[in-house]
């Protein structure tokens, strides 16, 4: 791959994993209190994904609508748009789970793997593009 098309590569996953328009509307909001903000932001999303993997395990649908809405707010709030988007996916899953009552935890299972990728991927270029 040349230099070109790694760059390419490399503003193409920052798009795809961060807003950058929004991440610069919340510092400038909330101004020094952003890396704090941030630090708060990838300690309850790891939080609020353990407690998705325990609605999982219980094979709980109910048990996942509460802690996929907050990470999926919160993940729009801070910029993170590639876990609200899977976040968001998984909160319709569970909210139509609930309704069927149905506890189908394959799907929920591979979307998790997707939303931890994610997580990892949104922590790595928060590093490198908006501490």
């Amino acid at each position: 791959m040349d230099g070109k098309s790694l760059y390419r590569a490399h503003v193409l996953l920052v798009e795809d994993v961060l807003d950058l328009v929004a991440i610069n509307e919340a510092k400038e909001m909330m101004k020094a209190q952003f890396s704090t903000m941030l630090e708060y932001f990838l300690e309850d999303a790891e939080t609020y994904i353990e407690k998705v993997r325990e609605g999982i395990a219980a094979n709980n649908a109910q048990k996942i609508v509460m802690p996929v809405h907050t990470l999926t707010s919160s993940s729009r709030q801070m910029g993170a748009i590639k876990m609200a988007e899977i976040g968001k996916k998984m909160e319709v899953m569970a909210h139509e789970q609930c309704r069927s009552s149905t506890n189908d935890m394959v799907l929920f299972a591979e979307m998790l793997d997707k939303l931890e990728v994610a997580f990892s991927e949104t922590k790595d270029v928060f590093k490198q593009h908006a501490a």
